[in-house]
């Protein structure tokens, strides 16, 4: 008796989901779902509404320059909507978005997206991953500090980062005025600020030199009320008592921001209220040919920050990339610089390197650029037996770990099928 009551119960239960499955598949034949232009975008997501903001505008002059001697030419290098193709969660997350709209809300600044999430949407379209998200905005640390009280701690010595509790994800917020330099780090050393304090004593408008340090001679200067002539032409802060074209000091502002970053393709705006994509550097045409390019001299970009090497190395073996040649023959000339970067910074990039899926064609590229012998130097004694010595500025990858003559006991053989 007790075994049929439980059958019978069971069957019942049956017919229950039948049923509720039938009536699914019925109200989902009659009423069409619309289809998303996101493939990673997760079903059920109320869609973040971003404030709209007029496409950008720069007053004219019958000497065709702006202000400042700013010339029309920054309207070459805005991309439209219709242009670029992308909306504004192609770019952003969720979270990243909140972010933006409560910047723009509280405080009325701009904010923009930077960094890989831009470029891998500009190059895959909208099949993208939104991953690498880095927000930045012209606001200041105190403002980000009152605009989101408890959500937010600061990280980093060098490149100040904040960091966004949105929900359940952390964003990544930086100002203008410390962003530049490290397109994809907090900085040498993480420093959680708990309190108000420390946020003001970062002074983050004091000038600050390349490396990050104070600059005590334009400290200097401004207390005496003097300005030497490179600043004054090219300061986008000493423009804001001059004039009030909010457009102009924007694309100025980004301008330098962007001319300090590592890579062209790292160093893409895009500008989710105006739904607008900004390019000083060249940019877009790299991403989309593949071509890693420093944005400023290659010697002088890999001397400042040789981390910079390691970022080059990750993009041509995730994404298939290509350095240029200035590039590559720089990685072999400032490979021993590396040891002088912070440790810390390099075992993150070498962490994502070799856990990314793609440590193969890592090594190979530290082979031909000689960053094997400081980054792997048990492994590079190994190899260096047992590879031929002359290597070319090519790269040529695929007969990198190939069997020759020196391989006797077929250790290259060993360590690319440990690799694959």
């Amino acid at each position: 008796g007790a075994l049929l009551v439980m059958l019978h119960t069971l069957r019942r239960r049956a017919r229950d989901v039948a049923a509720r499955a039938h009536a699914t598949r019925a109200s989902s034949s009659a009423v069409p779902r619309a289809r998303t232009s996101r493939a990673r975008r997760p079903t059920g997501v109320k869609p973040v509404e971003l404030p709209r903001i007029e496409r950008t505008t720069l007053p004219a002059r019958a000497d065709g320059l702006t202000r400042f001697n700013v010339p029309h030419a920054l309207y070459d290098h805005i991309w439209s909507a219709h242009e670029h193709k992308l909306a504004p969660m192609d770019v952003l997350s969720p979270a990243a978005a909140r972010v933006c709209a409560e910047v723009r809300r509280s405080l009325g600044k701009n904010v923009y997206c930077v960094g890989g999430a831009v470029r891998d949407a500009t190059r895959y379209g909208t099949a993208a991953l939104a991953r690498d998200i880095d927000l930045v905005t012209d606001a200041t640390y105190g403002e980000i500090r009152r605009a989101f009280g408890r959500r937010v701690r600061f990280v980093g010595r060098r490149f100040r980062v904040a960091l966004v509790r949105e929900r359940d994800e952390v964003v990544e917020l930086a100002s203008f005025s410390t962003s530049v330099g490290d397109a994809d780090g907090a900085g040498d050393d993480d420093v959680d600020d708990g309190n108000d304090e420390n946020v003001h004593a970062f002074d983050d408008t004091k000038p600050r030199t390349a490396s990050g340090e104070i600059d005590f001679d334009a400290v200097l200067r401004r207390r005496r009320g003097t300005r030497t002539e490179e600043e004054v032409s090219t300061s986008w802060k000493a423009t804001k008592s001059v004039d009030g074209d909010g457009d102009l000091m924007r694309l100025v502002a980004c301008k330098e921001n962007a001319m300090a970053r590592d890579f062209t393709v790292n160093a893409l705006y895009y500008d989710p209220f105006r739904n607008e994509m900004l390019d000083f550097t060249g940019g877009v045409y790299d991403t989309i040919a593949g071509i890693v390019r420093c944005v400023d001299d290659t010697p002088k970009s890999l001397r400042e920050d040789p981390v910079r090497m390691l970022r080059a190395i990750r993009l041509a073996a995730r994404h298939g990339f290509t350095m240029t040649k200035e590039l590559r023959a720089g990685l072999r000339a400032y490979a021993p610089m590396l040891t002088n970067a912070s440790s810390m910074r390099v075992t993150q990039e070498i962490r994502t390197l070799m856990h990314g899926g793609y440590s193969e064609t890592t090594m190979k590229l530290f082979w031909h650029s000689t960053l094997m012998k400081v980054v792997f130097p048990t492994q590079y004694e190994f190899l260096v037996k047992r590879l031929p010595t002359a290597k070319t500025l090519t790269y040529e990858l695929d007969s990198t770990f190939t069997t020759s003559k020196r391989d006797v006991d077929g250790g290259v053989s060993l360590f690319s099928n440990a690799l694959k």
